[in-house]
């Protein structure tokens, strides 16, 4: 269901409640798309305080009271209107602004929800002496080309640090194909797959928080 780190730190003190002895965690992935994130039309606003205080807010029982008010009047207006049957795939349904270009603004507000909650829930696991092992972020970057190819400012696109990867793998040059691989997923607009940054942060993180970080690629 394209859980994000949204989902994940608003389920967080439930998962300690059940005194947990360690906790796996492997996320990053669906932060542009997934439900409430940067790019999905299954929004709460842009902004990830008012994100994270609405979902702590839908805890109480009058707001929720509220909200499946406003969900049933919703439904009953638009009962007959186009989008009925449209037969589209939950991801299908929450993917809102479908290009993203590297480093624009969609981009920017995606990379700091992930690193803020990521934070948050590691904070909230150290707080409760629950040790976390967290892993980097693993994608298939031979064999899967890039599902939007857009220039970029530089003259930059996905296909063409592709097919210069393809180039180099040929020639046996794996670890400057490597390079190029990852530099493709990076410009690739559809963004399923997380970018090279977010292991970064997923890195940096870890450290700040004194969280065992196992390197899935390896």
């Amino acid at each position: 269901a394209a859980f994000n780190s949204y989902s994940l730190l608003d389920m967080m003190d439930e998962v300690l409640e059940q005194e947990p002895d360690v906790i796996l965690m492997y996320a990053g992935h669906n932060e542009f798309y997934g439900g409430l994130g940067a790019a999905s039309t299954a929004t709460l606003g842009h902004s990830r305080w008012i994100v994270n205080l609405n979902l702590r807010l839908q805890k109480f029982k009058t707001v929720q009271a509220i909200k499946e008010t406003t969900n049933w009047v919703r439904k009953t207006l638009s009962a007959n209107s186009s989008r009925k049957g449209t037969g589209k795939t939950l991801m299908g349904q929450v993917v809102g602004d479908k290009a993203i270009l590297y480093g624009d603004e969609v981009y920017e507000r995606g990379r700091r929800q992930f690193e803020g909650n990521l934070n948050d829930i590691l904070e909230k696991a150290n707080d409760a002496g629950v040790p976390i092992i967290i892993g980097d972020l693993v994608t298939n970057l031979r064999d899967t080309k890039p599902f939007i190819s857009i220039d970029s400012v530089r003259g930059e696109s996905a296909d063409q640090a592709y097919r210069e990867a393809r180039d180099l793998d040929s020639q046996g040059r794996f670890a400057d194909a490597k390079i190029k691989y990852a530099r493709s997923k990076d410009l690739d607009a559809l963004r399923f797959r997380a970018p090279e940054e977010f292991i970064d942060i997923i890195r940096e993180a870890s450290q700040a928080n004194a969280v065992h970080m196992v390197s899935m690629r390896k």
